[in-house]
């Protein structure tokens, strides 16, 4: 289940959308309100970063890059964000949470 969330993450930033519209946020936020296992919420937006970064830096924006691209500059500070989102997203919505695990 897990991984079908990463792909359906993957995917959505794949597909045409306007800028800055990605659901990353979103999925941290949620993840980190109510998934149980408190690293998924962590893990899933990063995995989902670095996957559709590896297809869109070395499919869409292949010409920008000489060889194949597994970071770019600049990666972990939005690598960082995407990480401290869900943390805080724990503390605000701890009553969730605590809702959640009954």
């Amino acid at each position: 289940m897990v991984t079908v969330g990463v792909l359906l993450a993957v995917f959505s930033r794949l597909m045409p959308h306007p800028a800055n519209f990605a659901p990353m946020m979103a999925i941290g936020i949620f993840g980190g309100a109510l998934f149980f296992k408190r690293i998924w919420a962590i893990l899933i937006p990063i995995i989902s970063i670095w996957l559709s970064d590896l297809v869109i830096n070395n499919v869409v924006f292949a010409q920008y890059f000489d060889e194949f691209t597994w970071f770019y500059q600049g990666w972990y500070w939005q690598y960082v964000v995407y990480a401290i989102i869900p943390i805080i997203s724990m503390f605000v919505f701890k009553r969730t949470l605590a809702l959640a695990n009954y």
